[in-house]
This record gives structure tokens, C-alpha cells and sequence, in this order.
């Protein structure tokens, strides 16, 4: 639309921007999220903009400084995408990719420190109207300041494989849960409309990676328990955006990934169950490093299983439905991992 060379704007703040600047901003932010949604270069670049990229005023929260801190954030995007996911940044050895994405994480904290009060929600009192609408925009920015974290520190080989993929998967996932969670079927358009641009706006790569560490991290129980049940709630978060009029749209699509992906946790679940039911196998400990060395091994968690459940004496043996779904993830043997990587 050429507005990135329209003449130099007079404006001061991003309360006072002209209709033509608040469109360019808007189209900048959507080009940095479609970056990473569709996997290709963007069309905007701070390079050609002869639009300022205003400060933002947090003593003063409103719904045009969240989106001022959010376009801020986008600008960082644009930095992940040439540093660490473009052709180029392929051809980087793992030590200068890790490098990157270690400077990468300083210009993050930086922006953090900067817009830590339009991440507080104590600034969200009565003076402020309509209250919902800064709340809303304040859960979103949380979110991609979670989701910034996890396309920054999956690139940093120097992390522990936790601080890498689980802890900024799961406090974005957390982000999305616990708003759900505070708003029980009391939601209104506002924040129907913001839990749905933290699923379509942004990429669903907290959810894949939780997933994913769910299969090979999971040490204990209580990390077991605790990654499947945000994955689950975050599952049905999603579920309130279904719409059975619509089945080609994005959601009802992502959605099924979801279900795939929580059908799979169910099946490792009912595995579990049945080895603590029989004193078999009272930690995922028991599984940890058999063959890869790293995480659960889940042809070894199988293989067991399916040798207990073929014993005559068990106690216990999966009923039919239990026994169908663990066929299901049997037949998908090596290429199990694969899948779950193909589903987004």
C-alpha cells in the first residue's frame, strides 16, 4: 500500500498517530506473526520505514500503549527471524547460533524492563475504562513476551533441554490456561476475542514443545502430570472457539492437532496407571535413559507394557477400548515423534 514511504509523520506519541501511521503499525505486527505462522520472510522491514517507532508511555497504561509495546516486541521479532530461523541463519555453527540468540535474549530482557509495568496487573485499577480491554491486552502481551522467550532459548544450545523448550512453553501455555480459568463461562466478546489472537496470531510452537517434552523430559510423575494437565487445559481453552458451522477454519484444524496430541498423553497415562496399579513401575524413573539415554523410552515403556498386559496372572489387563488406543500409538513406531512434529 506504499505506506511505508508515505511522507514523514508529525506525530509524538501513539496517542496522537494519524489513521495512516496506526494502519502501517497494525500491517507491521500481523507481517512479524505471519513470519513465523506461514514459515516465510516477511514483507515490512524497520529498515524501510520512515515511520518512527514512538517510545511508549507506560506510566499512563492504554490500549494504544499495550499495542505500542507489542509493535516494540514485533521489532525484536523481525531480529529472531534474520538471526535465527532465516536460510542464512542455517548456515550459522551451533556455537554462533547460540551467540545470536544469548544477544537476542538481552534485547528481550531489555524491552521486559522497559514495558514491566504494562505487564504488571496492578496498574489495572477502576480509573481506567473499560477496564476488560486493558486486562485483555495486557494477557496478550504476557503471552508473546512467553512465546518471544521459547523462539529465542529453543535456538540457544547452551540452555539445559528444559530451560530450552519446557519452562517458556509452559508459562505460555500457563498464560493461556489461567485466563480461561478467570473467566468461567463468563465470557464476553472482549475476552473470547483475546484468547482467540493468542491462538491465531501467534505460533503454536509452547504447545508442540511441551508436547514433545512431555514424550522425552518427563522424569517424574509430578512433571508428567503437571506438563499433560496444562496441555489438556489448553485443549479445552481452544474448545470454547469451536464453531461446528465452520469446519474448514483455522480453529476447528487446530483443534484436531490438540486431540491428536492429548489422545497420545492419555494413552502414556493409562500406561502408567496400569504399571502403578501393579507395583510395576511406580516412577517414570524406571524409564528414563533406557536406549537414547535422554527422557522416556517409550518403545521400552510400550514393549513392558504389552509383555505385562500378555501374562495370564495379571491382576489387571487394558479393557478393549484401553487396548485400541494403545495399538494406535504401537502402530506409529519410529515415526511417533514425526507426527506429533508434523501436526502444526
Amino acid at each position: 500500500m506504499g505506506l511505508h514511504q508515505t511522507t514523514l509523520s508529525l506525530s509524538t506519541s501513539w496517542e496522537d498517530m494519524s489513521e495512516s501511521e496506526r494502519l502501517f503499525w497494525i500491517a507491521y505486527a500481523m507481517d512479524k506473526q505471519n513470519v513465523f505462522l506461514a514459515g516465510q520472510a516477511g514483507e515490512l522491514y524497520l529498515f524501510d520505514c520512515r515511520f518512527p517507532l514512538h517510545p511508549v508511555d507506560c506510566e499512563h497504561p492504554s490500549p494504544r500503549q499495550h499495542f505500542g509495546a507489542l509493535t516494540h516486541l514485533m521489532a525484536i521479532w523481525e531480529d529472531i527471524y534474520l538471526k535465527l530461523y532465516s536460510p542464512r541463519s542455517t548456515m550459522y555453527s551451533t556455537d554462533s547460533r547460540s551467540s545470536q540468540a544469548q544477544t537476542l535474549r538481552q534485547e528481550l530482557a531489555r524491552w521486559e524492563a522497559a514495558h514491566n509495568r504494562l505487564l504488571n496487573p496492578t496498574v489495572i485499577d477502576s480509573t481506567h475504562s473499560p477496564n476488560l480491554n486493558l486486562q485483555s491486552s495486557t494477557t496478550e502481551l504476557t503471552y508473546a513476551l512467553h512465546v518471544t522467550h521459547l523462539l529465542i532459548s529453543r535456538c540457544d544450545s547452551s540452555l539445559p533441554i528444559a530451560n530450552r523448550y519446557r519452562t517458556p512453553s509452559l508459562a505460555a501455555l500457563t498464560t493461556i490456561t489461567s485466563y480461561d480459568r478467570d473467566h468461567p463461562n463468563t465470557h464476553t466478546h472482549a475476552s473470547m476475542a483475546t484468547l482467540s489472537r493468542m491462538f491465531r496470531n501467534y505460533p503454536m510452537i509452547p504447545f508442540h514443545d511441551l508436547f514433545i517434552s512431555l514424550l522425552t523430559s518427563s522424569k517424574t510423575k509430578q512433571i508428567f502430570n503437571e506438563t499433560a494437565e496444562t496441555l489438556q487445559a489448553t485443549h479445552r481453552a481452544l474448545s470454547l472457539l469451536q464453531n461446528e458451522h465452520w469446519l474448514e477454519s483455522y480453529y476447528i484444524k487446530l483443534y484436531s492437532g490438540f486431540s491428536w496430541c492429548t489422545e497420545q498423553v492419555e494413552i502414556l497415562y493409562t500406561m502408567l496407571a496400569y504399571f502403578s496399579d501393579q507395583g510395576a513401575c511406580p516412577d517414570l524413573e524406571d524409564f528414563v535413559g533406557i536406549g537414547s539415554g535422554s527422557g522416556m523410552d517409550l518403545e521400552s515403556l510400550i514393549a513392558a507394557y504389552e509383555a505385562e498386559c500378555g501374562h495370564q496372572h495379571c491382576e489387571r489387563g487394558p479393557d478393549a477400548d484401553e487396548r485400541t488406543r494403545i495399538e494406535r500409538i504401537m502402530g506409529l513406531g519410529d515415526s511417533f515423534f514425526d507426527v506429533a512434529g508434523g501436526i502444526f
